[in-house]
């Protein structure tokens, strides 16, 4: 009976894989789309940003990618955003048009879903495998082992000192 329902079994981990590329994308776009909303709007009212964040993103946002965005926006309305995630680089500058044009939420959101539906499956298939196939050529050699280390043995440096600086902050 469950053959006649679902003929073929997806693979556990490729639906765990899908729904973590799927989850980053949604809330990565989702808070850039809120964010230019946020400053759009504090544009619009001439009220000064908030916090250094809110600064620093309303600089960014008045640039020429958010302006690019803008355009994208208004020649292709929600399919902008649909099409973004098949492009490197277009995503942020996109979902940043998105909120800064003030678009609808109920029009944003669908558009969105699909996005990073096709987001988490270019990911969690092409994606996945060609960082495993990368990963795979790297340990097989003398000298991608050593790349490998070193760059775990940075990453690991990087993290210390971020915690550090941060406890150090703190006690100030």
């Amino acid at each position: 009976m469950r053959e006649a329902l679902m003929p073929f079994d997806l693979d556990p981990t490729l639906v765990r894989l899908f729904v973590i590329f799927f989850g980053i994308a949604f809330i990565r776009n989702t808070v850039i789309y809120w964010v230019a909303r946020v400053i759009a709007r504090q544009a619009s009212k001439k009220i000064k940003p908030s916090s250094k964040f809110m600064a620093r993103m309303q600089v960014f946002m008045s640039g020429d990618n958010a302006n690019k965005g803008v355009a994208l926006i208004h020649r292709w309305g929600p399919l902008a955003v649909i099409f973004s995630f098949f492009a490197p680089g277009t995503k942020t500058v996109v979902n940043t048009g998105a909120g800064l044009t003030q678009m609808k939420y109920p029009i944003y959101l669908p558009a969105l879903i699909i996005g990073c539906s096709i987001h988490g499956i270019i990911y969690a298939t092409i994606g996945w495998a060609a960082w495993v196939g990368m990963l795979k050529v790297a340990a097989g050699s003398p000298w991608g082992i050593s790349v490998l280390i070193v760059l775990g043995m940075g990453l690991a440096t990087a993290v210390i000192m971020l915690v550090r600086k941060q406890r150090r902050t703190k006690a100030a």
